[in-house]
């Protein structure tokens, strides 16, 4: 009798960095199937806002509980888009993927499925991801942009992108000096390159 993989766990590493500039990892392991040589896994990030008024350090300090959520019924409330969910890696053998992450607040979750596509999951809740001292310097953001676009992966822009951006909005984005309004654009549009691409890689 075939059952859903089981008992198995999320981490991220390191606990704290800096929007953008720190490269994040998150890995699953300890599952348990009949055959875990052909397990795949889906790994997810949602807002904590979606569910709870916590941040991200308040809500390390209590008991944290993974909530509920809807993975098909595109029509409920907990429909994993609808709060607010990303995906950092469609279904994959990939055990862990390493990722930049957005200023806030939030929680992960992988979806391990066995090959019957029985599936379960486990979540983790998130690291502190501080704004950077002094600002990200025009150039810094093009430069991380267009390292991204190189990687060829999807999820890996698209995470990069929401993390810059998450920067440009609590204006902590700066010139340097003699910095002119074409470097502005230029971020731009890096970015815009960067969303073309990663839509293009989707596809």
């Amino acid at each position: 009798l075939d059952e859903a993989p089981s008992l198995g766990a999320l981490s991220i590493s390191p606990l704290q960095g800096s929007v953008a500039r720190t490269t994040f990892v998150i890995s699953t392991d300890g599952w348990q199937d009949e055959d875990t040589a052909t397990l795949e896994y889906a790994f997810y990030q949602f807002p904590i806002s979606a569910y709870y008024l916590l941040t991200s350090e308040v809500a390390s300090l209590v008991k944290f509980t993974v909530p509920a959520v809807e993975w098909i019924n595109a029509s409920s409330p907990m429909y994993w888009v609808t709060v607010g969910g990303i995906e950092l890696q469609a279904f994959s053998s990939d055990a862990s993927i390493s990722t930049p992450l957005p200023e806030g607040d939030y929680f992960f979750l992988v979806r391990c499925r066995d090959e019957n596509g029985l599936e379960a999951s486990a979540g983790v809740l998130g690291p502190t991801i501080r704004s950077i001292d002094g600002g990200l310097v025009l150039q810094e953001a093009s430069s991380l942009l267009g390292q991204t676009v190189n990687s060829n992966d999807a999820e890996t822009i698209w995470t990069m992108i929401s993390a810059v951006t998450s920067i440009v909005e609590a204006g902590d984005v700066v010139h340097l000096d003699g910095a002119s309004n074409s470097d502005s654009l230029a971020v731009v549009e890096v970015a815009l390159t960067a969303l073309k691409r990663s839509v293009a890689l989707a596809e």
